[in-house]
């Protein structure tokens, strides 16, 4: 490991060495009368006469310690994945560790790192690690969706939110993933010069770090062929390779990251450590996506997982624990790296946390959802332990945390650092729901996730339902023909009322807007807790919304979003909207 880790964490790895670390590899978890088990490991043996069964009958199936990943080393690697296995390099099919040893990345991805920054903190990643044993992080920054780094979003801060998670995952000894997460974008050639800056930029910052791997498309889509993508990645892998020339670089594939079949046929060749992504989600993608999955494996192709759900491939309905399970059987078999989405309490139902959690570490194992639980329990995690040893109570004070929020994004939208319960440093927000534009609700093949589509929490009072019928008004929405609100979720803590509320700022004319306002009227008095994508001013009892340098002039025809999160003594309700714009 080239970057040293800071001294807190190698004194907790000392006090779990002492106090023992569980199995990585543990048998058996019950999720709401549900059996739910790493399926490689379905008898209940003892650690040691399990591993080495798993050993000898992987030497006996392939000549070859292939998944040597899912006993000894998890066991080995739990205090500090990275120095146990240091830099990774692409073997055949799979990745690789320092010693050659197969090694098997399983990790949880962000959500959108516009949404929920949030969750981009020491303590979330200590706990991941500590409680649920994964050795991965996946940072998700969209780059064509609401406040997303080619549409609308701060570079910067963005950029900023990336390094925070670079540094948390380095200094906890976990991998990395920073993912372009190329969606509603279609083809990665449309923002294909915003790409090879960022990625010159990043592989630049990161070149001596052995644990960060970059993925470059996340879901290529809307007809976008293999050739197109081949393009890209063509031009994009270059630019990395010039700085870390031993980078991991992992390369969408067509149809969502689903056709890795049609990858193997025509791989990228001149390159050392490309590898290929497969997404599924189980309740919609069954024995025909694995079987591309081993046609891609069969042709010797490197396949890495970086997405994953137990539900349905829209985000939502019922899991499918099941089809879950015959996956992860599938990948372990195969040694292929896998990241389950996705870490936040958005209302649906592939977030790991439960929607009224307002915790954003720590979490107990009531306070994950069934998916949560799930794979923690695929993890090998202890679910009765789970949340007892929060990293603010352990030797691993993670100093790292204060060092790094000294300039973050999450701590300039919330100045008064509250906390969201007696003992949680949420050290980010306040909000339980940063989902600020709910962007994918479309989706337009049934095979798709849409990674935003957003589930109604009862809890929380939400309501998306979104309309620009200049008539048509109901509680949580307020359209015109220039500018459309939407309350897109509303809490209380207890002794204020939070609303968040989703801008959507029309040029409905023939000429280019160069300059707009809004005026937003309550019905009493509010307090903007967060905002994006523009400025927000007081004035009497309502708001002046005007534009962020960068979505100030908005072209005929096209429109930009804000936000904000504001409370109240008692309900804001839904604010009366009145554009001025200058063309």
């Amino acid at each position: 490991m080239k970057r040293k880790c800071r001294m807190a964490v190698l004194i907790l790895g000392l006090l779990l060495l002492t106090t023992g670390c569980h199995n990585a590899d543990r048998a058996n978890v019950t999720v709401e009368g549900q059996e739910v088990t790493d399926t490689d490991l379905a008898e209940e043996k003892d650690d040691n006469e399990l591993a080495d069964a798993n050993d000898e009958e992987t030497k006996e199936n392939t000549g070859t310690d292939k998944n040597d990943s899912s006993a000894d080393s998890q066991k080995d690697d739990e205090n500090n994945p990275l120095q146990a296995h240091g830099a990774l390099c692409v073997k055949g099919t799979q990745l690789v560790d320092k010693t050659g040893k197969p090694f098997q990345l399983r990790g949880v991805s962000t959500h959108g790192l516009n949404w929920f920054p949030e969750y981009v903190n020491a303590y979330a990643f200590a706990s991941m690690k500590n409680d649920w044993k994964i050795n991965c992080v996946r940072l998700a920054m969209y780059t064509a969706e609401g406040g997303s780094y080619c549409e609308g979003g701060n570079k910067e801060k963005l950029k900023n939110i990336v390094s925070q998670g670079v540094e948390y995952a380095t200094d906890l000894g976990l991998y990395v993933i920073i993912d372009w997460h190329v969606l509603h974008d279609l083809d990665p050639n449309k923002y294909k010069a915003d790409a090879l800056a960022f990625f010159d930029e990043m592989s630049a910052k990161y070149a001596d770090y052995d644990n960060v791997i970059y993925e470059i498309c996340n879901e290529p889509n809307g007809g976008t062929s293999w050739g197109q993508i081949k393009s890209y990645a063509n031009e994009v892998i270059p630019v990395i390779k010039k700085n870390n020339p031993d980078a991991v670089i992992v390369v969408g594939t067509p149809n969502w990251s689903q056709d890795v079949d049609i990858a193997a046929k025509d791989p990228i060749t001149g390159y050392d450590n490309i590898m290929y992504t497969i997404h599924f989600y189980a309740d919609t993608h069954r024995d025909d996506l694995r079987s591309k999955m081993k046609t891609a494996l069969d042709a010797g192709l490197p396949v890495f997982c970086t997405e994953f759900g137990i539900c349905d491939a829209s985000g939502a309905g019922a899991n499918n624990m099941t089809e879950g399970n015959a996956w992860i059987r599938a990948m372990n078999d195969a040694g292929v790296s896998y990241c389950i989405w996705n870490l936040s309490n958005k209302g649906e139902t592939s977030s790991l946390i439960k929607s009224d959690c307002r915790k954003t570490s720590g979490w107990t194992a009531d306070e994950l959802s069934e998916a949560g639980l799930w794979y923690v329990g695929v993890l090998g995690a202890d679910i009765d332990k789970i949340g007892m040893n929060t990293p603010e109570n352990s030797s691993d004070n993670l100093s790292g945390q204060d060092e790094m929020n000294d300039d973050s994004t999450a701590d300039e939208q919330n100045s008064d650092n509250k906390t969201a319960n007696g003992n949680e440093p949420n050290t980010n927000s306040i909000t339980t729901n940063t989902d600020k534009k709910n962007t994918d609700s479309k989706t337009t093949n049934p095979d798709k996730k849409s990674s935003d589509s957003k589930t109604t929490n009862p809890d929380k009072q939400s309501s998306n339902n979104k309309t620009t019928n200049e008539t048509k008004q109901n509680s949580n929405n307020k359209a015109s023909k220039d500018v459309t609100v939407t309350c897109s979720n509303q809490w209380s803590d207890g002794k204020k009322q939070f609303c968040q509320y989703d801008l959507t700022i029309n040029n409905t004319g023939k000429n280019d807007i160069t300059d707009w306002s809004v005026e937003l009227e309550f019905s009493c008095e509010v307090t903007v807790d967060q905002s994006w994508n523009g400025n927000f001013e007081k004035s009497g009892s309502g708001l002046i919304v005007t534009p962020a340098d960068y979505n100030r002039t908005i072209t005929a025809g096209q429109s930009v979003n804000a936000g904000l999160i504001v409370y109240a003594d008692t309900d804001p309700g839904m604010p009366q909207a009145v554009m001025s714009k200058s063309e």
